[in-house]
């Protein structure tokens, strides 16, 4: 039961940022950031996001 608020959390957070992001890219290129900036940004949300998924996951398995 626990799981399933877990999933539903991570799964609206993802589709969350896959809404976010395009238009941070867009406030990115405006104050004079480059692509690559962009994508260290997103590789390490995405990378951390993982992680504490993983985190929360472990906890609530205990």
């Amino acid at each position: 039961m626990i799981l399933k608020w877990v999933v539903r959390s991570q799964s609206m957070l993802l589709f969350g940022t896959g809404l976010v992001f395009p238009f941070y890219i867009l406030f990115l290129s405006e104050v004079g950031a480059s692509f690559s900036e962009f994508g260290l940004a997103y590789g390490l949300f995405t990378i951390s996001a993982a992680l504490v998924h993983r985190l929360i996951t472990s906890f609530f398995y205990r």
